[in-house]
């Protein structure tokens, strides 16, 4: 219904020495959209919402009684890439967490801001001395680190997901980061340093405060339904106008002076109050605020996708004959009422 109608041209394809080929082919870039005064009549649409593991075609047979109306859900919607618009059904979101070699990863917490870059190696340490031959205070433990993905500034979070042959890592262990650099007497690798004059200046080695697998790691803060700052803090009493029932203090953002969330500062600027300073040091928050981890965050993302708009069927008939209209010749802007070019 859809791909039949769209126009088609003639491209030549350059075959070398065989010399050129003319081909008959359909111009897949031909595209329509609703009009603004359409999007604008609430009375065009009805919402819906997608059952688990229901498709498109699946949606165009419940409410317009063909699959072949597929196109017109999905036009709908303003959706292009249906395998990333189109939400997923649980067991396929699920099977994202276990085949995403991402997700098999650890995100390590910590209080001190350093300049990591993807590709760095988390390696845990142990103290040692000069004596020992150890110069910076400090050894690996043989084959425990990891490469370093990303490091998230605001939720003072680094991930890891490529691991040495014996990687453990718990609360509270010691760590040190390098950086490896090609040299021209072979690879050098230094360690990676605090920034600033904050926490851990000029030390090398700084602590895993907490561990937990990727998906388990926070992703973002909550006061209720709406999103807050990792470095807000609660006070006062009661919860404000819209916020959760059971909120017993309201929200309120310090400043983040971009030192840390070491006990050197956290008196400074109030930041053992934070949600992401309690939540770093498994501390309880406060009734009313949430943690949001990953995995949560993407199982809502999904389900959010779900609340989708339809045309109403009263109107697919004209919106196929402008369609073809629109599809087969060059019209002038006007000449349809309810849908139009976009290219």
């Amino acid at each position: 219904m859809y791909l039949k109608n769209l126009p088609k041209f003639d491209y030549i394809f350059n075959q070398g020495t065989t010399g050129a080929v003319n081909l008959q082919v359909t111009d897949l870039f031909r595209r329509v959209a609703f009009t603004d005064q359409t999007k604008k009549d609430l009375r065009n649409f009805i919402e819906y919402i997608v059952e688990d593991g229901e498709r498109p075609d699946d949606v165009a047979f419940k409410i317009y009684g063909d699959p072949k109306w597929f196109w017109l859900v999905l036009l709908s919607n303003n959706i292009v890439d249906v395998e990333t618009e189109w939400p997923n059904s649980q067991s396929k979101t699920q099977r994202r967490f276990l085949s995403n070699s991402f997700f098999n990863g650890r995100s390590i917490f910590i209080d001190e801001n350093r300049e990591f870059k993807k590709g760095d190696y988390l390696v845990k340490g142990e103290s040692c001395t000069a004596a020992q031959g150890c110069p910076d205070g400090v050894t690996g433990v043989e084959g425990n680190y990891a490469m370093i993905e990303s490091f998230d500034r605001e939720l003072m979070k680094i991930n890891v997901n490529r691991f040495g042959p014996s990687f453990s890592l718990s609360d509270g262990d010691t760590v040190f980061a390098v950086r490896k650099i090609e040299g021209q007497n072979g690879s050098l690798f230094p360690f990676v340093q605090t920034t600033g004059t904050g926490c851990g200046n000029g030390s090398t080695i700084f602590t895993a405060k907490k561990v937990t697998t990727i998906p388990r790691g926070v992703a973002k803060f909550k006061y209720g339904n709406s999103n807050i700052s990792p470095y807000t803090t609660a006070t006062g009493g009661g919860p404000i106008p819209g916020g959760p029932e059971n909120a017993t203090k309201i929200p309120h953002t310090t400043i983040n002076n971009n030192s840390g969330l070491c006990s050197t500062v956290v008196s400074e600027v109030g930041i053992d109050k934070t949600m992401l300073y309690k939540y770093i040091n498994n501390q309880t928050l406060d009734d009313g605020f949430s943690a949001v981890s990953v995995e949560d965050e993407l199982y809502q993302e999904e389900f959010d996708k779900r609340k989708i708009k339809l045309v109403h069927p009263r109107l697919i008939g004209k919106i196929y004959d402008e369609f073809k209209l629109l599809i087969q010749s060059n019209v002038a802007r006007g000449t349809t009422s309810i849908i139009e070019t976009t290219t």
